[in-house]
């Protein structure tokens, strides 16, 4: 195998093994608090998937597990993600995406993407959170870009940085 290439591999290998991300409210109650809550996040597991913690600016931790969405499949289909029947947080992740990225986002960037993952978490103060992410070019050698967006019960919706 060509170094450069083990190079770039274990080197995102590492990278989606224990990352960490930032949530900022876009739309919702918490947007317009000043200043504005910034939740912190960490993610576990490489590719497929792993566990997630995310820690609210009122220190709530929630906590869940994520995993790949199949190209052609819903994530509500994703096999090992918790589902909820509050259908405010469910639904309506294409709208999030539109929301924090721009109209038509989802359609045409993060639908079908080669690595999108998607998690449920609970939290210890009964905060939901519907997770989703993607990976930019995936078949790049260039700098790793992982974009997501996530919803919770309280009418939020969040812009994930990695």
């Amino acid at each position: 195998m060509n170094g450069k290439l083990w190079l770039v591999l274990l080197a995102t290998s590492m990278m989606m093994s224990c990352a960490s991300a930032r949530m900022y409210p876009v739309q919702g109650p918490l947007a317009s608090e000043t200043p504005s809550a910034v939740y912190s996040a960490k993610l576990s597991g490489a590719f497929y998937s792993g566990s997630i913690t995310i820690v609210a600016a009122n220190g709530e931790v929630c906590k869940g597990h994520w995993a790949r969405v199949a190209s052609g499949r819903s994530p509500s289909e994703v096999p090992g993600v918790a589902t909820v029947a509050d259908s405010s947080v469910t639904e309506g992740m294409p709208a999030a995406w539109d929301a924090v990225y721009g109209r038509g986002f989802y359609v045409s960037h993060v639908l079908g993407a080669a690595l999108y993952g998607q998690a449920m978490l609970t939290g210890d103060k009964g905060t939901i959170l519907n997770v989703e992410f993607y990976r930019l070019n995936p078949g790049s050698r260039s700098v790793v870009r992982i974009d997501g967006v996530a919803k919770d019960n309280h009418g939020n919706i969040f812009k994930l940085a990695f």
